[in-house]
């Protein structure tokens, strides 16, 4: 009996080589990820400023240091994330142009650029196309300040918002600028009601609560009980100063 050797064209043979070569740069690509993951790991920029990523690099002449992929950067409480973050070690500054989120105490905030400085005597930033949730208010605004003052405020312009506690709860308001002052208060400039898209105004001016301990004042609402109809109740409460307040309902 004569042995059957199989026969191997050359075609056969660049298939083989091709599969090959797609394995090892599946195999590379398996290892390079591994070792991207293991390598990640935090870099303290400075006392107050901590950074995770994928990848950075850092020039030591102008004190930049460039993060990539994952890029998540830790300021005491505030935690920021995003795909791409600059941070200059020398002039305390960090810029974010992409979309990034911002988690506080005082709120969450999405934007898709940022300039901020986290230098203690200088605490200040500028981000643009912003969406903001503070409290029980939710506003969307074309940019929003973060002025150096002895008391945080944050200034959003061309604003649209709702708050969650009036009445017509979701009635869209427009303001030229609404002033946030953290845990306290909040004061809208040129206000525009639109109930159904039917605008209202102009008014110059809606205060607004932003302390869990009270209300704020709040409009009436709409109440239909059985056996008596329709009618309205209301109540508010607010702070007289930081150790009393009022309440008053019908």
């Amino acid at each position: 009996m004569i042995p059957f050797f199989p026969v191997i064209s050359p075609v056969d043979a660049s298939i083989e080589s091709a599969l090959c070569l797609v394995n090892q740069v599946e195999s590379q690509a398996v290892a390079t990820s591994v070792q991207s993951a293991k390598q990640r790991k935090a870099i303290q920029v400075d006392n107050t400023l901590r950074v995770e990523a994928n990848e950075w690099e850092e020039n030591a002449e102008t004190g930049e240091i460039t993060f990539l992929g994952g890029v998540t950067a830790y300021y005491g409480q505030t935690k920021l994330t995003c795909d791409r973050l600059i941070a200059n070690r020398l002039e305390k500054k960090l810029i974010v142009d992409g979309e990034l989120q911002i988690t506080d105490p005082v709120g969450l905030v999405s934007a898709n650029h940022l300039v901020a400085s986290w230098d203690e005597k200088n605490k200040s930033g500028q981000a643009k196309n912003v969406s903001v949730q503070v409290g029980y208010v939710q506003i969307k605004a074309d940019l929003l300040d973060l002025p150096a003052s002895a008391q945080e405020v944050w200034i959003l312009h061309n604003a649209v918002f709702t708050l969650e506690d009036l009445s017509s709860r979701g009635t869209k308001i427009t303001a030229k600028k609404v002033r946030i002052h953290p845990g306290r208060y909040g004061i809208a400039e040129r206000v525009i009601f639109q109930p159904f898209d039917y605008p209202i105004g102009p008014f110059p001016q809606l205060r607004f609560n932003l302390d869990r301990r009270v209300s704020g004042f709040k409009m009436p609402n709409l109440t239909n009980r059985r056996g008596v109809g329709f009618g309205f109740s209301w109540d508010s409460s607010i702070l007289l100063d930081e150790q009393s307040s009022v309440s008053a309902a019908w």
